[in-house]
């Protein structure tokens, strides 16, 4: 009977060893794949960072609930001089000129309605660091964000544009000026002949 126990306790010890073995074998395998994991979420990361600041449009991320900046590019820091920090915390309101047609309510409402799942292409504008207005044309749209559902805005700056409408528009109103007096001067040299 003693025979048969130690037999019962050296089998039970070697499944032990045996289940010790597997566990840490497969304890190794997953170690593996949570690093080769990681290194992938790098890679990933890293890239998204290259494509995100690479963009030459300015780029904002957002709490489609609350409207709160969580993300910037590189080009939005630089096209306004501020801190990807002060974006942050400053939020929306703190980066638009004043009045009534960039009141917060007004952006809400383009932030609610993308929110809900239609794209929003508008006018806006930015106040820079210096204190100059630049007028933009804002995409607003829901996107996912690393796996979260974000508000992303991409924000191109209408300056030249707009510069550019109204030269033309100065160039219309001149033209129309010209056409007229020289209408007027050949009914004014008509009316001289007779």
């Amino acid at each position: 009977q003693r025979d048969l126990q130690d037999k019962k306790r050296r089998s039970a010890e070697q499944r032990l060893r045996e289940a010790q073995v597997d566990l840490e074998r497969r304890v190794a395998e997953r170690t593996l794949d949570l690093e080769n994991a990681n290194e992938e979420l790098k890679r990933s990361e890293a890239n998204y960072r290259q494509i995100f600041d690479g963009a030459t449009d300015m780029i904002v991320i957002q709490d489609p609930a609350t409207g709160a900046i969580l993300d910037v590019n590189a080009e939005t820091v630089r096209a306004s001089g501020y801190t990807r920090e002060e974006f942050l915390t400053g939020g929306v309101q703190g980066f638009s000129p004043a009045g009534e047609e960039y009141s917060l309510e007004r952006a809400m409402a383009y932030m609610r309605a993308a929110a809900a799942g239609e794209p929003q292409l508008f006018e806006w504008g930015f106040v820079d660091r210096q204190g100059e207005f630049h007028p933009t044309e804002v995409h607003l749209k829901m996107a996912d964000v690393r796996g979260e559902q974000r508000l992303l805005g991409i924000i191109r700056d209408i300056s030249e544009r707009k510069r550019v409408e109204q030269e033309k528009q100065k160039l219309e109103h001149q033209m129309q000026q010209a056409q007229k007096l020289e209408s007027l001067g050949v009914l004014a040299g008509r009316s001289e002949d007779h």
